[in-house]
Formats: structure tokens, C-alpha cells, sequence
């Protein structure tokens, strides 16, 4: 199964063995981090409102069953990524998502427990050049 990111004029396919399965403007990713093994691991991504609520429902259902600790590992970011480190992601869900983050110049350290100004969610906006355009848009 061949999957991965396109982007044309400034929107994202993803596709699955040539068929386009979404488009967004944006695409979100959801991760935990587990500190103690400084393991990163990709959930999902995707389409922003899709791929957050998934985190929320997943951040809920912890608590709920009294895993503080692990709901607070879980986030969500959403931006304008490159698109080939997008598809080396999705190629690496585990262990690619720090450099990921560090290669779009976030501060992984947000993502520690208990940091001062932890996030849990955020937009982050990169700047056209970074990603790209690969040219007219395909038929959806």
C-alpha cells in the first residue's frame, strides 16, 4: 500500500495507492511522547478537525479511566508542513516525530511534562517557500 502527501497550489492530498482519499489546506498530526524513552510516536493525521478530535476523545477516555499521565502526553499540531518530511513521517511514525518537529524549528521542549507553557494543542503556520507548490490542482 502506497501512501503520502501531494501538495498542489497550496493544498494537501493525501492519497492511497493513487486514489485521493482527502485534501486540506492544513494537516494535523496527533503524537504522544513518552519521556522516558524519549519515544515519539505518530497516532494519526490528517484533516485538522478530524485529526484533534480523535486526540480529544483519546485525552477524555484516559482521564476518564484515571491515566492523567497518559492523556497528558498526547498532542496534536496542525500546520503548513514539507511535504516530503511530511511523507517520512508517515514512512517513520515511530521515532521520526522529534526530528520532524525539530526540522519545522519547534521546540519539542513544549512537549514535556510539567514545562512551563506546555502546549497540549497548536496551529503552527510555516511560511510558503518551506512547502512548496507542485502545481495545478488534480481532479477530486
Amino acid at each position: 500500500m502506497n501512501r503520502h502527501y501531494k501538495i498542489t497550489e497550496g493544498t494537501y492530498f493525501f492519497y492511497e495507492d493513487n486514489v485521493i482519499l482527502f485534501g486540506a489546506d492544513e494537516v494535523a498530526i496527533y503524537f504522544s511522547v513518552e519521556h522516558d524513552e524519549d519515544l515519539w510516536t505518530l497516532h494519526k493525521h490528517g484533516s485538522p478537525v478530524g485529526v484533534e478530535k480523535r486526540c480529544e476523545t483519546d485525552r477524555q477516555k484516559y482521564k476518564k479511566a484515571g491515566l492523567e499521565d497518559i492523556a497528558g502526553s498526547l498532542y496534536t499540531i496542525t500546520g503548513k508542513w514539507n511535504v516530503e518530511e511530511l511523507n517520512l513521517l508517515l514512512e517513520n511514525s515511530t521515532g521520526y516525530v522529534k526530528r520532524f518537529l525539530e526540522n519545522h524549528h519547534i521546540d519539542v521542549n513544549l512537549f514535556q511534562p510539567k514545562a512551563k507553557g506546555r502546549i497540549e494543542s497548536t496551529k503552527i503556520q510555516l511560511e510558503k517557500k518551506e512547502y512548496g507548490d507542485a502545481g495545478a490542482r488534480p481532479e477530486v
